[in-house]
């Protein structure tokens, strides 16, 4: 198409130009008129990148953790999350968040709790969830056609994941407190079924301190291996001075060395009557401390996972609260119609391309000697 092709084109089609245009220009002036204005506030939040209670020591850092930064976000734009700010957004507030999203409901006589069940998956739609690049800070924007509402529901979004945050930090930690004071009654129980029967056999055995007693007990039998040992030199004298068997002092020396030797093997069956109860109160004293230690371990776990349960400061802060922006999303009026002007002038001169096309018309010598394929001679 040439210069003076595309010129007697649209001189002819100008009609249809100039209503495309003005159909345009007259949309755009009622969309702009008749536009909900909308309205963005932001909240921005700094992560800290910390793996772990704070309580534990070498916990791994995060930073440059893409997975770790998506799944917060993810976290954030949650039916939970969502919820939860819902929850904690003032009445009217949530009247104008229902009111952008329930054309046909009875918002002002539903209750809270019938609202925010329907709400909590829409109203991630207009929230913005940005992970600023090589940094840790997270903007959260919501759009509202209420510059307040923008506002506050906003900072209630960065507030409920930072509760979020919180919870599922002392959550393992409180599960773990809650596991340990079940099984401290548990150990409790068994130390005090274990020093009970440690009890019982001393006041059984009437044991009070069984290295006194057993040394009591070793001490008379060396004495008694002593003694029999002096009677039997004695016999051995009586019997190397050729004294009858049947002499009186011989036979009370005979009678003695049995009786010792007697005595001495009876002290030896208690020597080791008491090495066993030795033994056997060693075992009773080494499952009442073994039971005192696992107690006592246990009871420190417990108090340390119930200092942490009850850890209350966030790895997430904010950087800055949401204000009621002052502008609305959308341009000005004269910035709209020129809008609108560039496009009708671009779908008229579409339209007059199409109606040409559909309706070839015969306007350059060009168009003759093409169609016809014979050199034109002269033209009027």
């Amino acid at each position: 198409m040439t210069p003076e092709f595309l010129i007697q084109l649209f001189w002819s089609r100008k009609w249809l130009i100039i209503f495309t245009l003005l159909l345009t220009l007259a949309t755009g002036y009622w969309l702009a008129v008749n536009a909900v204005p909308q309205y963005k506030a932001t909240t921005t939040l700094v992560l800290s990148f910390n793996e772990g209670n704070p309580f534990e020591e070498g916990s791994m850092p995060r930073q440059n953790n893409a997975a770790y930064l998506a799944t917060q976000i993810d976290i954030i734009q949650s039916r939970r999350i969502a919820r939860d700010a819902l929850a904690a957004l003032p009445r009217e507030h949530l009247e104008q968040v229902a009111s952008e999203f329930l054309d046909d409901y009875p918002i002002y006589s539903a209750t809270d709790e019938e609202l925010i069940p329907i709400l909590e998956s829409f109203v991630p739609e207009n929230l913005e969830v940005d992970a600023l690049r090589e940094s840790r800070v997270v903007a959260l924007r919501y759009t509202s056609a209420n510059a307040q509402t923008a506002a506050v529901v906003a900072n209630s979004f960065a507030q409920a994941y930072i509760n979020m945050s919180l919870e599922l930090a002392v959550a393992p930690a409180r599960q773990n407190a809650v596991w340990f004071d079940e099984q401290l009654v548990l150990l409790r129980e068994r130390l005090a079924e274990k020093q009970a029967s440690l009890t019982a056999f001393q006041k059984e055995k009437g044991i009070i301190s069984y290295s006194d007693r057993l040394d009591q007990e070793m001490a008379r039998f060396e004495s008694l291996s002593d003694d029999l040992a002096a009677a039997q030199a004695r016999v051995r004298e009586l019997r190397a001075s050729q004294v009858g068997s049947n002499h009186p002092e011989y036979r009370r020396a005979v009678q003695q060395e049995q009786a010792i030797s007697e005595s001495l093997a009876a002290q030896e069956r208690r020597v080791f009557d008491v090495k066993e109860e030795r033994d056997a109160l060693e075992l009773l004293g080494q499952d009442v401390e073994n039971a005192r230690r696992s107690y006592d371990i246990a009871l420190q776990e417990f108090y340390e996972t119930s200092m942490k349960s009850q850890f209350n400061q966030s790895s997430v802060s904010v950087l800055s609260e949401a204000t009621p922006p002052g502008q609305s999303l959308e341009s000005s009026l004269l910035t709209r119609m020129i809008a609108a002007m560039i496009l009708g002038l671009f779908l008229g001169v579409m339209l007059a391309v199409v109606a040409e096309l559909l309706n070839r018309r015969v306007r350059t010598v060009e168009d003759v000697e093409e169609g016809l394929g014979l050199p034109v001679i002269a033209s009027i």
